[in-house]
């Protein structure tokens, strides 16, 4: 039986080849690619610049953005006026009595989108390796109607048992507010232990 230990270890060693090639150097066609494949209908930020902007002025701006985002990413400090936003309260259907009945939009610079979608960018490729199967909202390749298969399933094959002295139990859990309570610092230690560079040159 593998222990604990050499799993770990084995996890380990393998985010470290990750590391190695998250925290390579930045090209400034990155930040262009993560621009371009920006809408250009998508709302304006604090700064009231939109994407459209980018897009027409980028072969004079390129290049200084590349330089202070490289600059911004390596330190690990942002301007705050970078991280600005604005929260747009938009309603989910006719009954408003509570909050849950509102949809938060955060609007962001799209500078802060640009570094923000070229971090993305570099993860994608890799996100499948570290995250569950049975996760599969919001992972490329993978679709949240495969649970709702797994679920017909089980529920299947729990009304089609009629033998046996054990008993099955199917649980429906909400967990839509499980993100909203993570403990960054704990979830930092973790990446830490594995080996990810949390103040490296990627942040």
């Amino acid at each position: 039986m593998v222990s604990i230990k050499t799993l770990f270890h084995a996890c380990k060693q393998k985010f470290l080849l990750m590391t190695i090639m998250l925290t390579k150097p930045f090209i400034e066609n990155e930040f262009q690619e993560a621009i371009l494949s920006m809408h250009p209908d998508k709302s304006r930020g604090p700064d009231g610049l939109n994407s459209p902007f980018y897009h027409r002025f980028w072969n004079e701006l390129g290049g200084e953005i590349f330089t202070i985002a490289s600059f911004w990413l390596a330190s690990g400090s942002f301007p705050p006026e970078l991280n600005a936003t604005q929260i747009i309260l938009t309603p989910k259907g006719e009954n408003l009595t509570t909050m849950k009945n509102l949809r938060p939009i955060v609007l962001c610079n799209v500078l802060y989108k640009i570094i923000s979608k070229v971090l993305a960018n570099l993860l994608r490729p890799q996100i499948d390796k570290w995250i569950y199967p049975e996760q599969v909202v919001l992972i490329p390749s993978r679709s949240i109607k495969d649970n709702v298969l797994t679920v017909f399933e089980i529920l299947h094959y729990m009304c089609c048992k009629h033998k046996g002295k054990t008993c099955d139990v199917a649980l429906k859990l909400d967990v839509s507010k499980a993100f909203n309570s993570v403990r960054w610092s704990y979830l930092q230690a973790i990446l830490s232990k594995l080996g990810f560079a949390l103040n490296g040159s990627h942040g």
